[in-house]
């Protein structure tokens, strides 16, 4: 994660040093209120397809978000080794499923092996539950009528040859999906390939630097704690001024934990619409979605859950 994270802050400079004059223009007021609600009418937003309640990055997670009232899903995007777009959020898959081992190593023939559903903690009435292809979540959700947020974790060389051609095979995606990443480079080189596709910059404070936010350093070298904090400065700086209307964003995917009002008003005078995560707690999810009127990425997206404290 650190190297790719690194990679991600030096791609920004490289952006700014051979495209600041090439912004690329966002898409449509309109396409934005087709993917994204009209502005003042948020949305619950399952995190990993509803992390809390079933399998995360599965099928079953899907359906039993849809099943619980929710219309939108965020799920995670990874490759195999011989380059199957799948459903993983972390680098390996020993949290999980059953297996061990990084998925970038891992033949798409493998993959389909795992049980998904191997680490959930309430695993009754889950079984057979596979690790599902990129597509085959994509067809469900359209299958659903369920919005989709794309969650790109790196992999920029095979994400803007495999997200353009699912949105080219299923054209209903542009009215219907966003991408969203931590990763600045994805976001403009997937633009650059398909300007059509609506897209939100993902961020946290100490992102390079930290593998949570105010947690332990990512490396133990003095160095590169040195070099990976200066990095995250240059990182803040960049997303809250040029580098969400270079890359032509609709959407800014940031932490609950730093999420204020003023936020909010200056990236919508941008015409940045800005979605709050992971947000699980009852009273930060009202305040958020009810006040502030921000749509909420959530583990939790039962009617039950919401409805009793909204």
């Amino acid at each position: 994660m650190l190297g790719g994270t690194i990679c991600a802050v030096s791609s920004i400079v490289l952006i700014t040093g051979l495209t600041c004059w090439f912004r690329i223009p966002p898409v449509s007021q309109e396409k934005v209120n087709a993917v994204l609600g009209k502005e003042g009418m948020p949305s619950i937003v399952a995190h990993k397809g509803g992390a809390g309640e079933a399998p995360e990055n599965t099928i079953a997670a899907i359906r039993m978000a849809k099943a619980n009232g929710c219309n939108s899903v965020e799920f995670d995007v990874g490759y195999t080794s011989d380059g199957v777009a799948v459903l993983m959020h972390d680098f390996t898959v020993d949290r999980t499923t059953n297996g061990s081992g990084v998925l970038n190593d891992m033949t798409w023939e493998h993959v389909q092996t795992l049980d998904a559903a191997g680490s959930f903690q309430n695993q009754n009435g889950f079984t057979d539950v596979k690790v599902p292809s990129l597509e085959e979540a994509v067809k469900t959700c359209l299958d659903l009528g369920i919005t989709i947020y794309f969650d790109v974790k790196g992999n920029p060389e095979e994400s803007v040859k495999t997200l353009p051609a699912l949105f080219s095979k299923y054209p209903t995606l542009y009215n219907t999906s966003i991408v969203c990443s931590f990763f600045p480079n994805v976001i403009y080189k997937l633009r650059q390939v398909d300007p059509n596709i609506v897209t939100a910059l993902t961020w946290r404070p100490d992102i390079v630097a930290r593998e949570d936010m105010g947690g332990k350093f990512r490396d133990v070298s003095v160095y590169r704690q040195v070099l990976s904090t200066i990095s995250d400065v240059i990182l803040r700086w960049s997303h809250f001024s040029w580098l969400p209307l270079i890359c032509g964003n609709s959407a800014f995917l940031v932490t609950k934990d730093v999420l204020s009002r003023e936020m909010i008003q200056y990236f919508n005078s941008l015409g940045i619409r800005v979605i709050a995560w992971t947000v699980n707690d009852h009273y930060e999810k009202k305040f958020i979605f009810n006040t502030l009127q921000v749509s909420v990425i959530t583990d939790y997206v039962t009617l039950k859950h919401i409805t009793e404290n909204f």
